[in-house]
């Protein structure tokens, strides 16, 4: 029975990883000629569709995992490997558009993170930025019956809390996170997020959710909708001012 829920649950987060690219895909707005930098980006796919999207001129994906950058190649996207936990390795307003898709939660040192975000991001140039809900209902019920919330990590090593240890145990890989960091190490509300990207200069534009577990995928918008404080993920459009 177990097994059965695991195959159920990973199935459902790696549709609910679509779904959450579509929500960020509908805020992109189209800049013809931009220069797009997708910030932990994977095997490119939503790079490339991000580009497409707003008619960009360049792509550059960022990412630590050679695996990931191994793919961009063939996508038109130029590699960077690098540690988001440091320094962003490219100019001061160099770009037009930022995507951060699930990656703010897994760095140490967050303030640099928007703080680079910003420095590297023209003026007039927006931002994408989604993370994992620590409101979501799950979340929640998890904490009243007094147990570690999913969506958050306590070691980098040990298996612990009921979800690590009983029901994802090592199976959130595969198109859901990554081998080499799924730990959160910030997890944010909505009003801390938009909070955040506030305090360092951004203009928070936009602000959508995606993603209701268990729900069926035709109930999900709704459910966002009505009650959008308890859904699974918080996506923001940010702009620089300028």
């Amino acid at each position: 029975m177990l097994n059965v829920i695991r195959d159920w649950l990973v199935r459902y987060a790696k549709q609910g990883v679509i779904h959450n690219d579509e929500r960020m895909l509908n805020l992109c707005e189209p800049y013809p000629g931009a220069v797009v930098i997708d910030l932990g980006c994977g095997d490119g796919t939503l790079t490339a569709r991000v580009g497409e999207k707003v008619e960009a001129a360049k792509l550059i994906g960022i990412d630590i995992a050679p695996e990931n950058l191994a793919m961009l190649v063939d996508k038109g996207i130029e590699a960077k490997q690098a540690d988001l936990n440091q320094k962003i390795p490219v100019d001061d307003e160099s770009v037009n558009i930022i995507i951060a898709n699930q990656v703010i939660e897994h760095v140490c040192d967050t303030d640099m993170f928007v703080q680079e975000m910003f420095r590297i991001l023209k003026r007039g140039g927006y931002a994408i930025v989604a993370t994992p809900n620590l409101a979501a209902w799950y979340n929640v019920l998890m904490l009243i019956l007094g147990q570690q919330p999913p969506s958050t990590n306590v070691s980098d090593i040990a298996p612990l809390g009921l979800m690590a240890r009983r029901v994802w145990a090592g199976r959130y890989i595969g198109g859901v996170g990554h081998k080499i960091s799924n730990k959160h190490r910030r997890v944010f509300v909505r009003s801390t997020i938009v909070g955040l990207l506030e305090y360092y200069g951004f203009r928070c534009e936009k602000l959508v959710m995606s993603g209701f577990p268990p729900l069926p995928w035709f109930a999900v918008d709704l459910a966002c909708r009505l009650l959008p404080i308890y859904a699974w993920n918080i996506i923001i459009k940010a702009r620089k001012p300028g």
